[in-house]
């Protein structure tokens, strides 16, 4: 493989610049690009083996697991919590005068078309919910970030309008 043998789109490498990225659900404000430093997603099938005298015969179906995360700047990460606490509040998910944010679920979606190019490029991440927060604040000119990993029930690529998952 040369140097140059790189995925390129009409000459132009696809970069974070052309990324968008959507939040949204239960009437919650959209989250914009520049509010997020970065989306980490994974999607795993674990497969089951039957055997016989020993050696393998067959395989199950499977079942699909997947893991999401968001890292967001401090002024993203206060976008969504607004967010989701109206969200949690309409639904009731309150204890007292605290809005239990965690319980509100919502969507992600992950879309980039590089310059010169009329491709879309999707990824889905549905039915998200919220599993922790950690805020990440150092001395010096960077900007406050916080990592905030989900529960999602299924992430798909789109492909030609429809949604393409693992099972």
């Amino acid at each position: 493989m040369a140097n140059n043998d790189f995925p390129l789109y009409n000459g132009v490498a696809p970069s974070w610049a052309d990324v968008e990225v959507l939040i949204s659900g239960l009437d919650m404000p959209l989250l914009q690009s520049e509010d997020v430093k970065a989306v980490n997603t994974s999607a795993t099938v674990e497969v089951g083996t039957q055997y016989a005298g020993g050696r393998p015969k067959a395989r199950t179906t499977g079942q699909a697991s997947y893991e999401a995360s968001l890292t967001l700047y401090r002024s993203g990460y206060d976008k969504l919590l607004r967010g989701l606490q109206a969200a949690a509040e309409a639904k009731g998910y309150v204890r007292g005068d605290l809005a239990r944010i965690s319980l509100v679920n919502f969507n992600v979606t992950l879309r980039h078309t590089p310059p010169g190019s009329d491709a879309i490029f999707e990824v889905q991440m549905l039915g998200c919910r919220v599993l922790a927060r950690t805020l990440n604040s150092t001395q010096g000119t960077d900007p406050d970030e916080v990592e905030v990993p989900l529960s999602v029930l299924e992430i798909a690529d789109v492909v030609d309008g429809k949604n393409v998952v693992l099972l």
